[in-house]
C-alpha cells in the first residue's frame, strides 16, 4: 500500500478523532490508503516491514494484515535501539500505544490473544525491570493483562532479571486513547494515578511475592512464601512444629493429606468424564529417624483418627481383604498410613500379595466402579476413594525398586517429598495443645459439610492454562531421563487442581477456585517437580557403576573441589574403577579436572560443574 495522504480528504478524520497530530503521524508514517487506515511497523532503523490496516467504512474485514508477513510488537524496535528505559506500557494495540507515545510515555502494543512468547523473551532481554499492562477497561482486557504478565515473569527468570510488573486498571469499558480523549491536559496526571493504583501481579497472599512463574526452580522457601498465614493448612503446619522438629515440608504435605482424605468424598472437580477427587498418594523420603518422618505422620493418623477412625485402613491387608473390606463399607473411602512404605513394596513382591500393587494403582482414580473376582467371591466397589500416606529411607527404597518399578503404573502416581533441612532440633518436644488440636478436628469437621462440585474462577482458568502450557513444552522436549520422569510428569497437572481444590476450600470454604489457589497449588507442583528430578539425578540410580558414579559425584558437590587422594579415601574404591567413573563425569560435564602445586608436588584437583 502506498501512502495516499491528503489532508483535505475526510476519511483523515480518523486520526484526529483519536487526538494524534502531525508529529505523530509524520513519525510513526501514519497514512490513508483508500478506505483504509494503514499504521506501518518500523524497525529499529525506521525502515517498514509490515503494517496492519483498519477499514474505514462498514465493509468486512475490519482489520488486514500485511501478507505473508510474520506477526511483531507494535513499536518493537524501541527495545530493539540499545538504551536505556527506566519503564515500560504495554498498551493494548496501536492507537493506544500511539497516544502513549504521543504524551511522552515509553510504549509498545500487543494485543493479548496473539501475545507471543519470543515477545515476552525481547521485553525479558532487551527492556527495563519495570512493566505497566495498560489494557482495555473490559473483562478480556482485564483476563489478558494477567495472561501477558504471567508470560513475561516466565521470560523475565529465564532471563535472570527481576520484574515489578503492574496491572493498571482502567475505568469500565474504556482504553488509553478514551482516556486521553477525555483529558488531554491532565492525561499525565490520569497516567500516574493509573501507576499509583496499580496491582501488582501475581496478586498477594499475605504479601507481594512470585506465586507461579519459577517453572523451573522453586525452592522451599519459595514456596514458604506464598503460603499464607490463615486456613486449615497453615494452622496444622503451626500446631506440628510446636511438637516436633521434622523438616516443615513434611508437615505441609501431612496436612494436604489429612485435608485430602477428609474431604475426598465431599468435593470433586469434573475434568471430562472424571471426577478429580483430593485423595492423594504421597511418599515421604528421609534418610534416618532423625529427620521424625514417623512423628509426622502420627500426627496426621492421629488427627484423621480423631476427625473419623473409619478412614483409617489397616496397616496390613491382603489385597483380598481390602476388597472385602471397601465392599462392606457404606462409603468405601479411606487412607492407608505406612511409617515404613519399603516394607510394603518388598511384600508386594510375595505371592499372597500378587494384585495388590495393580488394585492400588486402579484405585487412585477413583473409578465409579470397581470390580475384582476371587476364587471364592466377587467384588463390586462403587465409587472407592483411597489415599495413601508413607514413608520411607532413600536407601530402604532403592534396595527394594527397580527401574521397572519406577516405569510402572503404581509408584509414578506417587509424590515424592524431599527430606530438607530442619529448621529446629528439640531434645525433648513439649506435650501438645490440646486445644489447638481440638479446633483442627472441629475445623475438619466444619470443612466436611462442604459438598458438590468445584470450578475454576476466569482468572484461575487462564493461569492455569499459562503453567499448562509451559509445563507441556517442558514434558514434550525431555531428554535426559524421559523414560521414568515422563510418567511422574504426566500427573502432576492433575495434582495441580487437586492442591487449587484443597487450598480453596482449606482458606475460603467455597466451591470456586480463585486465582490465589490455583498460583499457591501450581508453586507447590513446580517445587515437587524440580525435587522429583533433584531425586532422580542425584538418588534413584541403579546398578553398581552407577551407584559409585554417584556417590562419587555428591562428594564432589559437598565439597565444591577435592583432590584426587581426598576423594579416594571417602569413597574407598579402586584406582582403576575411579578412573572409570571420573572420565564418565567428564564426558557429561559434571566435573572439572584441574591441577594444584604443592610444597613438594603437583595434585588432581577435581571441580564440581553442576
Amino acid at each position: 500500500m502506498k501512502s495516499c495522504l491528503n489532508a483535505e480528504d475526510p476519511v483523515n478524520d480518523f486520526y484526529a478523532k483519536r487526538g494524534l497530530i502531525k508529529e505523530t503521524i509524520d513519525k510513526y508514517e501514519l497514512r490513508i490508503d483508500g478506505k483504509w487506515a494503514v499504521i506501518p511497523y518500523l524497525d529499529e532503523h525506521g525502515t517498514e516491514i509490515a503494517w496492519i490496516a483498519r477499514s474505514l467504512s462498514d465493509q468486512e474485514p475490519k482489520y488486514l494484515y500485511a501478507s505473508g508477513k510474520p506477526r511483531h510488537l507494535y513499536n518493537f524496535g524501541l527495545l530493539k535501539n540499545k538504551q536505556s528505559l527506566p519503564y515500560l506500557y504495554i498498551s493494548e494495540g496501536e492507537i493506544d500505544c500511539l497516544t502513549l507515545l504521543q504524551a511522552g510515555f515509553h510504549a509498545v502494543g500487543a494485543n493479548a490473544s496473539t501475545f507471543k512468547e519470543d515477545w515476552a523473551d525481547l521485553i525479558a532481554y532487551r527492556g527495563p525491570n519495570r512493566v505497566y499492562i495498560a489494557y482495555d477497561g473490559d473483562e478480556p482486557g482485564r483476563t489478558g493483562s494477567r495472561r501477558v504478565a504471567t508470560a513475561l515473569q516466565a521470560a523475565y527468570r529465564k532471563a535472570g532479571k527481576p520484574l515489578d510488573v503492574g496491572i493498571l486498571i482502567l475505568p469500565n469499558g474504556k482504553d488509553i486513547n478514551d482516556l486521553y480523549l477525555a483529558s488531554r491536559d491532565t492525561f499525565t496526571e490520569t497516567i500516574q494515578t493509573l501507576i499509583d493504583t496499580a496491582i501488582p501481579y501475581p496478586l498477594p497472599v499475605d504479601k507481594p511475592v512470585n506465586l507461579q512463574d519459577k517453572p523451573q526452580n522453586v525452592s522451599w522457601d519459595d514456596l514458604k512464601g506464598v503460603l499464607g498465614s490463615t486456613g486449615f493448612i497453615h494452622d496444622y503446619m503451626e500446631y506440628a512444629r510446636e511438637i516436633t522438629d521434622a523438616p516443615s515440608v513434611f508437615h505441609l504435605f501431612c496436612g494436604y493429606h489429612t485435608l485430602g482424605t477428609t474431604l475426598s468424598r465431599s468435593i470433586y472437580f469434573q475434568m471430562g468424564e472424571q471426577k478429580i477427587r483430593t485423595n492423594l498418594y504421597i511418599a515421604i523420603l528421609a534418610e534416618s529417624s532423625l529427620s521424625r518422618k514417623s512423628t509426622a505422620l502420627g500426627i496426621a493418623e492421629g488427627i484423621i483418627s480423631d476427625v473419623d477412625a473409619d478412614l483409617l485402613l489397616p496397616h496390613e491387608i491382603t489385597p483380598e481383604a481390602l476388597v472385602a473390606s471397601l465392599d462392606n463399607r457404606q462409603e468405601p473411602t479411606g487412607t492407608f498410613m505406612l511409617s515404613e512404605f519399603g516394607s510394603l513394596l518388598g511384600s508386594m513382591k510375595k505371592d499372597y500379595m500378587t494384585g495388590f500393587r495393580e488394585i492400588l494403582t486402579n484405585l487412585y482414580d477413583c473409578p465409579p466402579l470397581y470390580c475384582r473376582k476371587t476364587c471364592k467371591d466377587n467384588f463390586e466397589v462403587h465409587n472407592p476413594i483411597i489415599s495413601i500416606l508413607a514413608a520411607s529411607t532413600l536407601a530402604w527404597l532403592v534396595d527394594r525398586i527397580d527401574r521397572k518399578d519406577l516405569e510402572s503404573g503404581f509408584l509414578t502416581r506417587f509424590l515424592w517429598i524431599p527430606a530438607l533441612p530442619k529448621e529446629t532440633i528439640m531434645s525433648i518436644p513439649p506435650p501438645a495443645d490440646e486445644s489447638k488440636r481440638r479446633l483442627l478436628v472441629a475445623s475438619l469437621n466444619t470443612l466436611r459439610e462442604i459438598q458438590g462440585e468445584m470450578t475454576l474462577s476466569e482468572e484461575a482458568h487462564s493461569l492455569y492454562d499459562h503453567w499448562y502450557g509451559s509445563y507441556e513444552r517442558e514434558a514434550s522436549t525431555m531428554e535426559e531421563g524421559r523414560d521414568i520422569l515422563g510418567p511422574f510428569y504426566s500427573r502432576l497437572s492433575v495434582y495441580g487442581i487437586k492442591f487449587a481444590m484443597l487450598n480453596e476450600v482449606a482458606t475460603s470454604r467455597k466451591l470456586v477456585i480463585s486465582e490465589q489457589s490455583m498460583a499457591k497449588a501450581l508453586t507447590t507442583i513446580d517445587f515437587l517437580k524440580g525435587e522429583l528430578k533433584r531425586l532422580y539425578t542425584e538418588e534413584l540410580v541403579f546398578g553398581k557403576f552407577a551407584q559409585i558414579k554417584n556417590r562419587v559425584l555428591k562428594r564432589i558437590k559437598q565439597t565444591g573441589k577435592i583432590s584426587r587422594s581426598d576423594l579416594s579415601r571417602a569413597i574407598q574404591i579402586s584406582s582403576r574403577t575411579l578412573d572409570s567413573v571420573i572420565k564418565t563425569l567428564l564426558e557429561e560435564d559434571h566435573i572439572d579436572q584441574d591441577e594444584e602445586a604443592t610444597r613438594t608436588k603437583k595434585r588432581i584437583i577435581y571441580v564440581y560443574l553442576g
